[in-house]
């Protein structure tokens, strides 16, 4: 069965708003800034404090400028970062998947490698549920867009759950009948889009079943009745991803493309594969069930991305953040792409680009916008073969006789980057993760990371949660109370 993405009605496209520019207040490169200290900052300092406070003792209405300066405040000084405590031990939880916020920024949800979903406090960092159930690791999970005591997730068991996190247990269950790699609830929370192997697919999961059970199953219902998913999409490869657009007027989905290995040469001598890529199509939606597709609103034929991780709308809706090749070279950017047509901008114009070198778009596993949509960052997961690790590990070899170093550290290597979206599209912040050099391991960071994602408060990000590889959750937070040392720009872009 197909799905008509033909859109009868055009409601207004979200429009930008305008935010004039702002001093930044990153030091200047070229400036000597050794020595440069910041005075110490009263306990009541972050951004979403002030802005609740503004809220709640003035009538003033707080502007998207505002907004978008307090975030990009809160996030040139966020802190070091602290681990979050687990209900079980670290190498038996085995990896962090996925990590979704709630829509008030109140919770987030995270899925492991021991087949469970944990649910946490904001700003806190408390774990508050365990959701147990799913046969095999969930690989996906999201919010309810409007309530959060609920969420949704699926795990490569072929099991799709929507939990009821108060009552720690699902109100609705479904067996799709291959490995889920994505969900995403419409923009009203009615409907959950579901990529499963190599289709897609619609599930009204509010719509109660014949019998009002909560289990259902193709293998017992067919392909019919209430309360049933509807197969709308089939590809040719898997799906990796689906995601709805904030508008609920676009879906796109994430389809695997082939990988091929090069042929061994003289030249050549090692096999070397393609790198993994996804081909994205953005598809006009609405809720009919029937008929033709209608034409793309736009194909992008290669992706950088594995999941939904490293695919991302706007929160404005008018913008795309993917990693694509540069023209037809072999080298990929950080694109942020129009979904608008305005002027001499189409659908589909880069509109800001970051290229990025052969290691790091390897390692690439996320592209996140932020609240205000006027921050964007990519998470990086580095393997002990990536040759941006060899170069940190060498020069901190070399390093080592140094005399003026007397208690040298680990070094570290730029696991997260955060971007201000504008014409210069500038780094403004890193964060950096220790490796492990010492004897007998490869040289790996300790924090691989799989998903980071912004915190969201008060409408703007007020902090940054990553998962990694061992199964870790890690929350950045602003530095309150604390004299820092500003550390150059200089030297953090060198790394």
């Amino acid at each position: 069965m197909q799905i008509d993405l033909t859109l009868r009605f055009h409601p207004p496209v979200p429009q930008p708003y305008h935010v004039p520019h702002l001093p930044s207040p990153v030091p200047d490169p070229d400036a000597d800034m050794s020595s440069v200290r910041r005075r110490p900052r009263r306990p009541a300092t972050s951004g979403y404090t002030f802005l609740r406070h503004r809220e709640l003792s003035s009538s003033e209405t707080v502007t998207p400028a505002l907004h978008s300066w307090m975030e990009h405040t809160t996030l040139i000084r966020l802190d070091t970062g602290r681990y979050v405590h687990l209900d079980r031990a670290v190498p038996l939880v085995r990896s962090t998947i996925s990590i979704a916020f709630s829509h008030d920024g109140r919770y987030y949800a995270s899925t492991h490698g021991d087949h469970t979903v944990k649910v946490f406090e904001y700003p806190s960092g408390n774990q508050i549920a365990c959701l147990d159930g799913h046969p095999r690791t969930p690989w996906t999970v999201r919010f309810h867009p409007s309530d959060s005591s609920i969420l949704a997730s699926g795990c490569i068991g072929h099991d799709c759950r929507i939990w009821n996190i108060p009552k720690r247990t699902y109100i609705r269950r479904h067996n799709f009948g291959a490995s889920i790699s994505c969900v995403s609830f419409s923009p009203d929370g009615s409907l959950l889009a579901v990529t499963s192997g190599r289709k897609l697919f619609l599930w009204n999961w509010m719509q109660p079943t014949t019998d009002g059970g909560r289990n259902t199953s193709f293998d017992l219902d067919g392909h019919h009745g209430p309360g049933i998913p509807r197969h709308v999409i089939e590809g040719r490869q898997p799906f990796h991803m689906v995601d709805f657009h904030p508008s609920g007027t676009m879906l796109m989905t994430g389809e695997k493309n082939e990988t091929r290995t090069n042929v061994l040469t003289n030249d050549a001598p090692n096999p070397t594969r393609e790198q993994f890529t996804l081909k994205l199509v953005i598809h006009r939606f609405d809720r009919r069930l029937g008929g033709e597709h209608s034409e793309p609103v736009l194909v992008v034929p290669r992706a950088v991305a594995y999941n939904d991780a490293g695919i991302h709308f706007s929160p404005c809706g008018t913008m795309l953040a993917a990693c694509i090749p540069c023209g037809q070279t072999k080298q990929f950017h950080i694109a942020v792409l129009s979904l608008v047509k305005r002027g001499s901008t189409n659908i589909g114009t880069v509109l800001y680009t970051s290229l990025l070198d052969a290691g790091r778009v390897s390692a690439l596993t996320n592209l996140k916008f932020s609240p205000t949509s006027t921050h964007l960052l990519a998470g990086f997961s580095f393997r002990s073969t990536n040759p941006v690790l060899r170069v940190q590990a060498e020069h901190y070899d070399a390093s080592a006789g140094a005399p003026h170093i007397l208690d040298r550290r680990p070094p570290q290597i730029r696991v997260v980057d955060i971007y201000h979206i504008s014409p210069r599209f500038e780094l403004i912040r890193s964060l950096c993760a220790d490796m492990d050099v010492s004897e007998g391991h490869s040289g790996g960071p300790e924090d691989e990371i799989n998903v980071a994602v912004f915190a969201p408060a008060g409408g703007m990000a007020d902090g940054i949660v990553y998962g990694t590889q061992k199964g870790r959750i890690r929350m950045f937070q602003q530095a309150i109370g604390t004299v820092e040392t500003v550390r150059p720009v200089k030297h953090v872009l060198q790394k």
